[in-house]
């Protein structure tokens, strides 16, 4: 079956930093306790490998349609396209949760990440944000505590 979808500039190198991106959840997720299938670190490194099996297969299966493109010209498209400052700051947003959930808990890095967003994003000011991530990190403990049933601490 033949694919004519229309590639977009930086599609290759998107698939590639997503594929990095991937391989770090994945050995983040390594790194938690994996004793048996129901351990914290279980679904983790399960997420890490369908998304690092998942990249691995569409690069596969689209090398024959990237084998023409040229890296050069490529690489003059990708910023504007793929890389807005935007998305830049927030997956560095995401990385930094991501290293600090472990070293900071989940609470601080929790609310950090939120205030955080919702300053990256416009969406409240420092305040604001302050007070929303408190009032979204209270539901979160109340929906885990006696709806689920499971201990956040």
């Amino acid at each position: 079956m033949e694919d004519n979808t229309e590639r977009k500039p930086g599609e290759r190198f998107l698939m590639w930093f997503l594929l990095a991106l991937s391989l770090f959840v994945f050995i983040v997720a390594l790194q938690m306790p994996h004793n048996s299938f129901s351990s914290t670190g279980a679904f983790p490194i399960f997420i890490g490998a369908v998304m690092v099996l998942s990249i691995l297969r569409i690069l596969w299966k689209d090398r024959k349609a990237f084998a023409s493109w040229k890296w050069k010209e490529e690489r003059h498209q990708i910023k504007s396209f793929v890389f807005p400052r935007l998305v830049v700051l927030y997956t560095i947003a995401l990385i930094l949760y991501i290293v600090l959930l472990y070293p900071l808990h989940f609470w601080l890095s929790s609310f950090l990440f939120l205030v955080g967003s919702f300053l990256l994003l416009k969406g409240a000011r420092l305040l604001k944000g302050l007070v929303i991530g408190a009032i979204m990190l209270a539901l979160i403990w109340l929906l885990f505590q006696y709806i689920f049933r499971i201990v956040l601490w």
